[in-house]
């Protein structure tokens, strides 16, 4: 006897019409009047993730940069990082 699969549910609900619903109206929708008040579901207090990616990708960049690097004699100048050796001796 096979069992049969889990559905898994979609990351955006759609409704009958087939065009994916804001997850924040979904959000917004399963909780108490109470509580929506508490929280704000104005447009201009929501977090701009393209913004917050592209903010993310810039201090990842810069953390790059700054890594300790040593360059080792007789190798033709080849760098190692430091922080890279060191996490593999305390693994």
């Amino acid at each position: 006897m096979a069992l049969a699969q889990p559905r898994l549910a979609s990351a955006a609900p759609t409704p009958m019409d087939g065009q994916p619903q804001s997850l924040w109206k979904v959000a917004e929708a399963q909780i108490d009047e109470s509580e929506k008040q508490l929280l704000s579901f104005d447009q201009a207090d929501r977090i701009d993730l393209d913004e917050l990616s592209h903010s993310t990708q810039e201090a990842y960049q810069i953390c790059l940069k700054k890594r300790y690097k040593i360059c080792v004699p007789g190798k033709n100048g080849q760098e190692i990082i430091a922080q890279d050796i060191l996490g593999k001796m305390i693994r």
